[in-house]
């Protein structure tokens, strides 16, 4: 089911509330202001699940099928997300100092070395848990 105008919306302010919120220190937020855009990016994406919840019920009682993902797309998805996940956390060392966080270069990879860990096993659980039953 495709995303509605409203939906794209708040998930586009919540993400850029959350850079705003990760990146408040060297942008000059000071940490209160930086604590009300954490609660209002967080109210966004729970708009966000909200509408989708209620266009998803309303599809499902309609009768409209709702489209799946065919296994191909599922590996090339998982596959994206993996990329993403490494990158993401296994690139910590070098931006992770521009939001405030102050520690020596090697602790800061293995901090990211064991989020790159944790951060892959929870979403493969995820996943297996999520696989629908067959």
């Amino acid at each position: 089911m495709k995303p509605s105008p409203i939906q794209l919306g708040l998930g586009y302010v919540a993400t850029a509330l959350q850079m705003v919120v990760v990146f408040h220190t060297p942008l000059g937020i000071s940490d209160n202001l930086s604590d009300v855009l954490q609660i209002v990016a967080l109210g966004c994406l729970a708009g966000f699940f909200i509408i989708h919840y209620r266009r998803r019920k309303a599809a499902v009682s309609a009768g409209t099928p709702l489209v799946t993902a065919t296994p191909k797309q599922q590996r090339r998805m998982t596959w994206i997300i993996v990329v993403i996940l490494l990158v993401g956390t296994l690139s910590g060392p070098f931006w992770l100092p521009y939001t405030g966080v102050v520690l020596p270069f090697r602790l800061l990879v293995v901090t990211s070395v064991i989020s790159c860990i944790l951060s892959l096993a929870v979403y493969f659980i995820a996943r297996r848990v999520m696989r629908p039953k067959t």
